[in-house]
């Protein structure tokens, strides 16, 4: 039996009444708060039809199958909810009852188009034909539902429609169809900045699904027929049955979208964990493929990733590498200068801590397994996170190794060329070289290896590293090189063995490497011309070693400039030995020159001489006389001021009040000062004349040049005479301090000799030590040093009946051996151009050796002063004609006296 749901039709304030009607049409009406509900309830299942047409598109397989049929029960219910709502929404005069089994069919057809629409929607693609078809469907499964359910209406009344509103109505559930399709194909993206569009392409889609609802609704008029046996019963209130169904219906559409944004968000993290897991493994292939060394590491600078590349640059392996940390503090490192980094320096440290990239900083390191210098361009990156702190570290390593070579190689090219032009001394172009190569290729051994005419040759610079055997100084005598490689090494051949024990090398040749320790070498050929040299080798001691091109090239352009230098170095010693010729052809010269310039001038000395002896005695007797006449008046002017000066104190005692004239010609000439300083002019210029009458005395004394022959003399007053034309020397100045004559005289016999040159002896000899002592007090003067006081010693001593000694000593600087050798020898001086011609110890040495037969000898030691000892015979056994003497300086003249000290020419 069919079940029926009745009710009976109330009509309260909140009712919608309708319009005027023909003569037998019901009239009816509409429930606000259900047809309310029935709107909302038909935008959100849009809303939920639209996020599930997301949800069916991304998903696969049975999830998506999943999705699709339970997307389209919840969106058929909420569509054909809204339209069972909507009917009870409907009010007539009459009791309506609904039959159960056609409103379950009308569920379906709405379960049906709802899962027409999503398949629809999500297919990939929609164009217009299949959006038509599509649309066409779905509006007319949805207006068979619409017009199913109003067949399931029981009524006591005829239900009459309106054919243009009924097409009206399926007209609208076709176009609401098209645009819902539309919409929920356009928008089954998910991104999260639609939600908007979605809502109002929900509100658009709602009311489209209610106007269709309600235009077939009004498409409808409702004719009371007779009454029929029996009423349908009365039983539940509209309302209620309306707000079931709709919380019912909200429930179920509620859960469905939560369901569908939990699963989107579970969807979401799936897709971005995949897409990080994707990225990673792009990253990691292309680490792997890059020919750039790649480290990324953690915040604890731990290896999480690595390529190749940087296990090769580095020189690890894959268990090494998982053990390092990036540029870890024990490895060796250094700048781009060759600079090492301080202990404990870490860039990456740097970079995480400061948060900074490093960027382009060269760095050098020793490789791990060849231990050679490589040199790499870095680059750090720090990857922050949101709270910035570190993440990881993305390291990235250029090799610049053969870049950082060859400016190596130039820069030693430069330093070679540099060195050739600036210095023509072989040895240390030489050493340079190998110094520098063996530092630049980081080898054990640099040798040059100089052939001699048999081949055999010598090892004459290298340059060792590490306690390996020294060659230098060599001579090789290796057999088998001259029998096999002699011709080769002419033709400019380039020789690199890798390792000895493994070129096939002759065993006598293998055997005389060994025992230079050696076990890889690379010999490149000196050429001068098309003459062979010698040998630039470098030696690899410790293990075989692979020579790389470029050092062969570098090795062969060093030695094209080694040649230049030795061609160089050759011209010049030819040079320099025809320019030594010259010099000993020119000293040779210069030596007949000097003979004939000392001749000439001891011809010329002794012309001086004639006249000089002549020009003392007329001085001495000029200036005598005058100096006579002074001095004999000077008792009677004495005598007389005594006088006056009595008589002028008699005068002051018997008139002490004298006229007013004679008073002030007193103050103007103040008598009291004339009284007290007239003595004492007086003493003074009778000092001054004994002192003119002893220099006259000694000139005369020290000259005697005039006298030719030999003489008995006082030596002692020769001496007293001399160090009388000195003593202004002897006086302190602003150059030197007070020098100091120690007398020691013996009691001495006369000496026969000729007195005038003897006195220049002594002369010569007092001058030198006077020079040498103002020469000391002024340098030490001059070092903020106190300066010693000068010291003059003369000791005289009798040998025997027949021999006297003087000994003339003084406390300065003395003399090296090497001048003390020389200091007889003609024109040898030590003093400045100009201040000496180096004759006057010549002279003072011919005198005493050769004229008087004495002995005159000089004893020195560098700061333990100098002295001179003579020795002169009392009597001569011959009277030799005096030998010419060389005056150096003419005559000056003193403020008091003749300086006859310039008379000497010391050294």
């Amino acid at each position: 039996m069919i079940a029926n749901i009745t009710h009976l039709v109330r009509l309260p304030n909140l009712e919608l009444e309708a319009m005027s009607l023909p003569d037998g049409v019901l009239s009816s009406s509409y429930n606000l708060r259900l047809a309310v509900l029935s709107i909302v309830i038909a935008v959100l299942a849009s809303y939920t039809a639209l996020d599930l047409t997301g949800r069916v598109t991304t998903a696969q397989g049975r999830t998506r199958r999943a999705w699709w049929l339970s997307g389209a029960v919840a969106m058929g219910i909420g569509v054909w909810s809204m339209h069972f709502i909507a009917m009870l929404a409907f009010c007539l005069p009459l009791p309506i009852a609904y039959d159960v089994p056609t409103m379950l069919v009308s569920l379906l057809v709405a379960i049906l188009a709802s899962s027409v629409a999503l398949h629809w929607a999500s297919s990939p693609v929609l164009n217009g034909l299949q959006l038509l078809g599509g649309g066409t469907v779905m509006g007319l499964a949805i207006a068979a539902m619409h017009y199913l359910g109003m067949a399931a209406m029981r009524v006591q009344a005829q239900i009459q429609y309106d054919i243009a509103w009924l097409w009206l109505s399926v007209a609208i559930a076709i176009g609401g169809s098209l645009v819902a399709l539309g919409l929920a194909f356009h928008l089954r993206a998910e991104a999260t900045n639609c939600h908007w569009q979605r809502l109002v392409s929900a509100l658009v889609m709602g009311v489209a699904i209610s106007g269709m609802h309600y235009t077939g609704m009004a498409a409808a008029s409702f004719v009371p027929e007779v009454q029929a046996e029996g009423v349908l019963p009365q039983t539940l209130n509209p309302t209620l049955l309306g707000n079931i169904v709709g919380i019912g219906t909200l429930l179920i559409l509620g859960l469905t979208l939560l369901t569908s944004l939990f699963n989107r968000q579970v969807s979401m993290q799936r897709l971005r964990a995949e897409a990080l897991r994707e990225s990673e493994e792009r990253f990691r292939t292309l680490v792997e493929n890059i020919q750039v060394g790649v480290l990324v590491l953690g915040p604890q600078q731990e290896v999480l990733i690595h390529n190749q590349a940087a296990l090769k640059l580095l020189g690890l392996d894959e268990a090494q590498i998982q053990n390092k940390t990036a540029f870890e503090t024990d490895w060796d490192l250094m700048d781009e200068n060759g600079i090492r980094f301080p202990p404990g320096t870490s860039l990456v440290a740097e970079a995480i801590n400061g948060g900074q990239p490093i960027r382009n900083v060269v760095v050098g390191l020793n490789h791990a397994t060849t231990k050679e210098r490589i040199w790499l361009l870095t680059n750090i990156e720090p990857q922050l996170a949101p709270d910035g702190m570190v993440e990881q570290v993305v390291c990235s390593f250029i090799d610049l190794s053969e870049r950082k070579q060859a400016e190596e190689r130039e820069a030693l090219l430069r330093l070679v060329t540099e060195q050739i032009r600036s210095s023509l001394d072989l040895p240390t172009v030489l050493q340079t070289v190998v110094r520098e190569v063996q530092q630049l290729l980081t080898t054990d051994r640099v040798l040059i290896y100089q052939f001699s005419h048999d081949w055999q040759g010598e090892v004459v610079v290298e340059q060792v590293s590490g306690n390996w055997r020294s060659t230098l100084g060599l001579i090789g005598q290796d057999d088998c090189f001259s029998k096999e490689y002699v011709q080769l090494y002419q033709g400019g051949r380039v020789r690199a063995v890798s390792d000895i024990l493994e070129a096939g090398l002759e065993s006598c040749h293998v055997e005389f490497l060994q025992n230079l320790q050696v076990r890889a070498n690379l010999i490149v050929p000196i050429l001068i011309g098309s003459k062979l040299w010698g040998l630039l080798i470098a030696h690899e001691c410790k293990a075989p070693r692979n020579w790389q091109v470029p050092e062969m090239r570098l090795l062969q352009q060093i030695a094209n400039q080694l040649a230049i230098a030795i061609k160089q170095a050759e011209l010049y010693d030819q040079t320099r030995q025809a320019a030594a010729t010259a010099v000993a052809q020119a000293q040779q010269l210069s030596r007949v020159l000097s003979d004939l310039q000392q001749t000439q001038a001891q011809l010329i000395q002794t012309e001086k001489l004639s006249s000089l002896g002549q020009m003392v005695a007329g001085i001495a007797h000029e200036i005598n006389n005058p100096v006579s006449f002074v001095y004999g008046n000077l008792s009677y002017l004495n005598n007389y001021a005594h006088n006056l000066l009595e008589l002028l104190h008699l005068y002051q005692e018997h008139y002490p009040r004298p006229g007013l004239a004679i008073q002030a010609k007193t103050a103007a000439i103040d008598l009291d000062f004339i009284v007290e300083d007239l003595p004492k002019i007086l003493s003074s210029m009778k000092v001054g004349a004994e002192r003119i009458q002893q220099i006259v005395l000694s000139l005369r004394n020290f000259s005697r040049l005039d006298q030719a022959e030999m003489k008995s003399v006082d030596i002692h007053e020769g001496l007293d005479s001399t160090i009388l034309i000195l003593q202004h020397r002897l006086r302190a100045c602003a150059g030197h301090s007070n020098i100091e004559i120690r007398k020691q005289y013996s009691n001495l016999p006369l000496v026969e000799c000729y007195a005038g040159q003897l006195n220049q002896v002594f002369m010569n000899i007092l001058s030198n030590a006077i020079d040498a002592l103002e020469k000391h007090n002024s340098q030490s003067l001059g070092e903020g040093l106190k300066s010693e006081p000068g010291l003059i010693t003369i000791q005289t001593q009798a040998i025997n009946t027949n021999l006297v000694t003087v000994r003339i000593a003084d406390n300065g600087p003395g003399m090296s051996e090497a001048v003390r050798a020389r200091i007889f020898d003609p024109f040898f001086t030590t003093k400045p151009v100009g201040q000496g011609t180096g004759l006057g110890l010549s002279i003072s040495y011919q005198i005493i050796v050769k004229k008087l037969g004495g002995q005159l000898r000089c004893s020195s030691q560098p700061g333990q002063g100098t002295e001179f000892y003579l020795e002169l015979p009392v009597r001569q056994e011959l009277s030799p004609l005096p030998l010419p003497l060389l005056s150096s300086k003419p005559w000056p003249t003193h403020p008091t006296a003749l300086d006859y000290a310039s008379l000497t020419d010391g050294q």
